[in-house]
């Protein structure tokens, strides 16, 4: 509570029940930090939210927003009832939207004391003339309670996700080229963004020569856009170990062999926010081996693969977290 607001209503020998309306589309964790603030204030329970059931209250406070700007009437027993004092605060875009509603309730509280603290007149008027309203002033700036309940989602400090995709790249030299499907488990911390990956993936291409590449990659990666961003984009560096198999048949004989190579990976994957767990994505990698393939056949070259390939990836991420 701002401690410039509670001094008005020391002075509060009879604090009134006040009953506060705000607008049908707030949510009830904002009503509830109004009508708290607002108690806390008066020091005992007197203010209540809208519509509110057994006896009539002695004023009603009607809460509206027109954008950051506040507009608070106070009237005499219900929402019909005659205006006896209103205020518009102006906020700062940089407010907190929580930090808004508390000092909504901590203005109702002292435009309630202050009727309460206004000597009574012999005989009451008629018809008082409403209170003309008064120029806006700046928002007092509140310090949040340290134990309120945040009213949005805490932020993970990790977040975890499984890529499932599919991936293609050229094959042999003169051969159809390579397809197949990977799977990436990653995390990266919530700030900075930066944290590891582990894949695999198996392609193949299937011709003269049956060919098939196993990848298995460990390695870093880092978010470079925003978490609330449209798109993240992910920046990824990882060691890569590969074995290639190639199978032939020669007339009634098959024949087969396999090669390790090892190296360095470099991707990126671009992923678009659906505002859910399930994203897609597509992604683009760079491959650096320690050396070519050369496949032959019966003596007879069959296709060659250099030491750097590229390669692309379509498919689903799925981040619960």
């Amino acid at each position: 509570m701002h401690p410039l607001l509670t001094l008005p209503l020391l002075f509060a020998t009879n604090p009134p029940t006040v009953t506060i309306e705000l607008p049908t589309d707030t949510p009830d964790a904002l009503i509830e930090r109004v009508v708290d603030s607002c108690n806390q204030a008066l020091g005992e329970p007197r203010c209540r939210a809208a519509p509110a059931s057994g006896e009539a209250s002695t004023l009603y406070a009607l809460v509206s927003w027109e954008g950051v700007e506040l507009a608070i009437s106070l009237r005499q027993g219900t929402a019909t009832g005659v205006e006896v004092d209103s205020r518009h605060v102006a906020f700062s875009d940089s407010d907190v939207p929580e930090d808004r509603y508390i000092a909504a309730g901590l203005m109702v509280a002292a435009l309630a004391a202050a009727q309460a603290n206004e000597v009574p007149a012999a005989e009451p008027a008629p018809e008082p003339a409403p209170v003309p309203p008064r120029p806006p002033i700046a928002a007092p700036r509140v310090e949040p309670a340290p134990t309120a309940p945040a009213v949005t989602a805490p932020e993970t400090p990790l977040h975890l996700g499984l890529d499932l995709g599919a991936e293609a790249g050229p094959g042999l030299r003169g051969q159809r080229p390579k397809w197949g499907g990977a799977l990436r488990l990653w995390w990266l911390a919530h700030a900075p963004r930066i944290g590891a990956s582990a894949s695999a993936s198996l392609l193949g291409a299937d011709d003269d020569v049956t060919l098939r590449w196993t990848t298995l990659a460990l390695g870093f990666a880092a978010r470079v856009t925003p978490w609330d961003g449209a798109l993240g984009l992910d920046l990824l560096c990882e060691a890569t170990a590969q074995h290639t198999e190639a199978s032939a048949s020669v007339g009634a004989e098959t024949d087969s062999d396999a090669l390790w190579r090892f190296g360095g990976r470099l991707g990126a994957v671009v992923s678009l926010d659906t505002g859910s767990w399930i994203q897609p994505y597509l992604g683009a990698t760079l491959t650096l081996l320690d050396r070519g393939l050369e496949v032959t056949l019966a003596e007879d070259a069959q296709g060659s693969e250099p030491g750097v390939t590229a390669g692309g990836s379509l498919g689903v991420r799925l981040a619960p977290f």
